[in-house]
C-alpha cells in the first residue's frame, strides 16, 4: 500500500509542477524543440524520419516544419540522389536558436543544483541515474525482470553512468582551467555530472516539454 502511494505521489507531483517548470524556460514548443535537437550536428533527415524519431504524425511534424521554416530556423532541399525525398537540415539561425536553449536549459539547471547544494545534487543525480537504470529494464506487457538481470544492469549499465560522468566532469574542468573567465559554482559544473544536460534535465522535463503544444499542432501535412 505504501509503495503505490510512492507512485501515486510521483505523478501527482509531475502532474502539478511540471507546467510551472517549463512555463519559463523552453524557447518554443516541444515539438520544434524535439525536431530541432534531431538536426543537430548537420544532420539530414527527411520528415517522415524525424516524424518516427520524435513520435509525431506525418500531418503534425509537417505543421512543426512549416513553423520552423518560417523562423528561419530549418530548409527543405531536395535529395539529388533521389528527387522524390526531402532532406531537413538547421539553418546557421536554427543552430544558434537550439544551442542557446541548451544554455538556457544548463542555467536553469544549474541554478537548481546551487540551492538544492552538493550534497542533495550528488545524491539526486546517484538516485536518477539508479530509477533509470531500473526503468530501462521494464518492458510492456511483459513479467518483471528476474534479479540477475538486474544485477547484470548494475553491474554495466549503472557504471557506465558513473564513468561518463567523471569523465564529462573532468572534460569540463580542463576547459574551465584553461578557460579565462572565472570558475563557475560547483553546482554549475555539476550540471556536466552524469549528462545532466541529457539525464536529469531529459527524464525532469522530458514530461513538461509534451505537455506544451505547437499552435500548429492541428495543421495537415502539405
Amino acid at each position: 500500500m505504501a509503495r503505490q502511494e510512492d507512485v501515486e505521489l510521483i505523478f501527482r507531483i509531475m502532474r502539478k509542477c511540471r507546467p510551472m517548470a517549463m512555463e519559463h524556460v523552453s524557447i518554443s514548443r516541444r515539438g520544434e524543440v524535439a525536431v530541432m535537437r534531431q538536426l543537430t550536428d548537420g544532420v539530414q533527415l527527411t520528415p517522415s524520419k524525424l516524424a518516427e524519431n520524435t513520435g509525431n504524425t506525418p500531418g503534425r511534424i509537417s505543421a512543426i516544419l512549416s513553423a520552423l521554416e518560417r523562423k528561419g530556423w530549418i530548409v527543405r532541399t531536395i535529395d539529388p540522389s533521389n528527387r522524390r525525398r526531402v532532406l531537413v537540415s538547421l539553418t546557421d539561425s536554427g543552430t544558434e536558436a537550439i544551442e542557446e536553449h541548451r544554455k538556457m536549459i544548463d542555467a536553469c539547471t544549474a541554478w537548481v543544483f546551487d540551492h538544492m547544494g552538493d550534497e542533495d545534487t550528488e545524491r539526486f543525480l546517484q538516485l536518477l541515474a539508479e530509477f533509470m537504470s531500473y526503468l530501462s529494464l521494464l518492458r510492456p506487457c511483459k513479467p518483471f525482470p528476474e534479479e540477475k538481470d538486474v544485477a547484470e544492469l548494475f553491474a554495466q549499465r549503472y557504471q557506465e553512468f558513473i564513468t561518463e560522468g567523471s569523465a564529462q566532469s573532468s572534460a569540463a574542468s580542463s576547459a574551465t582551467a584553461t578557460s579565462s573567465t572565472p570558475a563557475t559554482s560547483s553546482a554549475s559544473q555539476a550540471t556536466s555530472e552524469s549528462g545532466t544536460s541529457s539525464t536529469s534535465t531529459a527524464t525532469a522535463t522530458s514530461a513538461a516539454e509534451p505537455a506544451v503544444e505547437s499552435d500548429n499542432q492541428k495543421g495537415n501535412e502539405s
